[in-house]
């Protein structure tokens, strides 16, 4: 029994391959899929053998490996030209309401993505404001309250802070709701967000640190603190 070597098993393994995807690519390129099966009758021992016995004709290894690479090559090229050819021809003949639903959505995928990254970004510079916010409702707010609560959560890839004092039991009174992002001197900045931190921040007055919520891409309130 003749012993098969790795480079004939391999060789004949991709001829396969090709005869397999040749059969839809015919369809979509004809000359890719040509160039396919052209690549599996070169590959193919027993088509060679046969060849050989008919014609006394035999292709050398590396002209087969060439004229194989050269195919393939080829039959990529045709048949990322039908493709494009064929995304072409359904974006002309998308309805307007379907452009602009995609159009949409788009936009949307592009928004979560750029939020995602500020999120990630302000995750490696926000490491004190909570601690920051804790003092100033010390400072600003706490008076006889017995004790000044801050609470971190993410809504919408977007980084809130819920400030409040408690006068003996758990829930908190005075409540502020803060976000936290990344200013344009790329440090984080605290914005006021309800009508509560709105009172601290006029204490305080607007500075590098703190500023309202006002310039903020709008957000369900409830939402946001139902997540604390």
């Amino acid at each position: 029994m003749n012993k098969i070597s790795v480079s004939t098993f391999l060789g004949g393994a991709f001829g396969a391959f090709c005869a397999v995807i040749s059969v839809p690519a015919l369809f979509d390129a004809p000359l890719a899929g040509l160039l396919l099966l052209c690549n599996f009758l070169i590959l193919c021992p027993p088509i060679r053998r046969w060849c050989f016995t008919k014609t006394k004709l035999s292709i050398p290894t590396a002209l087969r490996v060439i004229l194989v690479i050269i195919f393939t090559i080829a039959a990529l090229r045709f048949l990322g030209s039908a493709q494009s050819e064929k995304d072409a021809t359904r974006e002309a003949n998308r309805s307007p309401e379907e452009k602009a639903a995609l159009a949409l959505e788009y936009q949307a995928r592009e928004r979560e993505y750029q939020a995602k990254e500020e999120y990630r970004k302000l995750k490696n510079l926000d490491h004190k404001s909570q601690e920051i916010l804790e003092l100033l409702y010390i400072e600003n707010v706490k008076d006889d309250a017995y004790f000044v609560k801050c609470k971190e959560a993410k809504f919408e890839y977007r980084m809130f802070y819920q400030c409040g004092v408690s006068y003996g039991n758990s829930d908190l009174a005075k409540k502020g709701l803060w976000e936290a992002a990344i200013g344009g001197n790329g440090k984080v900045i605290l914005y006021a967000m309800n009508g509560n931190a709105l009172r601290v921040l006029e204490k305080i007055g607007n500075s590098s640190e703190f500023s309202s919520g006002t310039s903020r891409p709008s957000v369900d309130i409830e939402k946001v603190n139902a997540e604390f």
